[in-house]
């Protein structure tokens, strides 16, 4: 997941895009190159305002929609200053 930011409504971007997820392999879903399969309705986005703004990014990931014990899923939260 990558998170880029806009003061015009995504008319244009501020800066780079910074990586906010990693590859880890010992998570099925996990791929070098992204995520097998984003399940579910979780995908989320939010800020923080105040005098450390953030955005709070919250998303699934799975092998499949189905979860359950032999198909398990994450949950995933990040924050970051921006």
């Amino acid at each position: 997941m990558w998170l880029r930011t806009s003061n015009t409504g995504g008319l244009t971007w501020t800066g780079a895009s910074r990586r906010v997820s990693q590859y880890d392999p010992t998570r099925p879903e996990s791929q070098p190159n992204g995520f097998k399969f984003p399940y579910g309705d979780y995908q989320g986005i939010d800020l923080i305002a105040g005098p450390k703004p953030a955005a709070v990014m919250i998303w699934g990931e799975g092998t499949n929609y189905t979860g359950g014990p032999s198909n398990p899923g994450h949950i995933i939260y990040r924050s970051l200053a921006v």
